[in-house]
C-alpha cells in the first residue's frame, strides 16, 4: 500500500540580510552552489542555469564529492517570480529516474519579508508529499538553509551579498544561532 502524498514542508528563517541579499543567494549559481547541495555533494556554477521568471529554468548538476564520476542533474520551472520577494518552481523529473505515476507535481515556494534590524524571514513550502518524503524533505532543506544562515552571519560574506562582489563560500555547519519558527503538524493531513 502507498502513502498518498498530503503532506506539506513548511519552513521559517531568518537571516540577518535584507531581502534583495537573501534573493541572490537563490539566483545566483555561484552563491546557490555554496550552500546548496547536500553534504557529500558539489553544485558546480559553471553547470547551474537559473532563468528566474514565470516559465525560466532552474537546472543543475549535483557532483558527489565522493565520487566524481557520480553526478546527479536536476531541473525545474519557474512559475512565479519577484525580485526581492518571490520564487515558486514546479520540479521536473529527473533524467532516467522512476516516473512518478498519477503523481502531482511537486512544487517548492520561497518568500521573502523584511524584518526589523534589517534582517529577512524566509518562508518555504513544499508539496506533495507522503508523510516519510516529507520528513527527508525537511532534513535536505535543513542542512543547506542552516549553512546559508551561517555564512550569511560571517561578516564578510554578508559584505559580498550586499556590494555584489563575487559568489565566495556561505560557510558550514549546523549550529547558526538564529531564531527560526518551529511549526506543529497537523499529522492527519500534514498541513500546518
Amino acid at each position: 500500500m502507498t502513502q498518498q502524498a498530503s503532506y506539506q514542508l513548511n519552513m521559517s528563517r531568518i537571516f540577518g540580510v535584507v531581502p534583495s541579499a537573501l534573493y541572490r543567494a537563490f539566483i545566483e549559481p555561484g552563491l546557490l552552489g555554496a550552500w546548496f547541495p547536500r553534504s557529500g555533494w558539489s553544485m558546480p556554477a559553471e553547470q547551474t542555469e537559473i532563468d528566474p521568471r514565470p516559465g525560466g529554468t532552474l537546472r543543475y548538476v549535483l557532483v558527489s564529492t565522493h565520487d566524481p564520476v557520480q553526478r546527479i542533474l536536476k531541473s525545474a520551472r519557474f512559475s512565479a517570480a519577484q525580485e526581492d520577494r518571490l520564487l515558486a518552481w514546479a520540479k521536473e523529473p529527473s533524467p532516467g529516474g522512476v516516473p512518478r505515476q498519477r503523481a502531482a507535481a511537486r512544487t517548492a515556494q520561497v518568500e521573502l519579508f523584511p524584518e526589523s534590524h534589517r534582517t529577512t524571514r524566509l518562508e518555504l513550502r513544499e508539496a506533495p508529499f507522503s508523510e516519510a518524503a516529507e520528513i527527508d524533505a525537511r532534513d535536505c532543506w535543513n542542512w543547506p538553509v542552516s549553512r546559508a544562515v551561517h555564512g550569511i552571519r560571517d561578516q564578510s560574506v554578508r559584505q559580498r551579498l550586499i556590494t555584489n562582489r563575487g559568489p565566495g563560500c556561505l560557510g558550514a555547519g549546523p549550529s547558526c544561532g538564529v531564531s527560526a519558527v518551529a511549526r506543529t503538524r497537523d499529522w492527519r493531513t500534514g498541513l500546518r
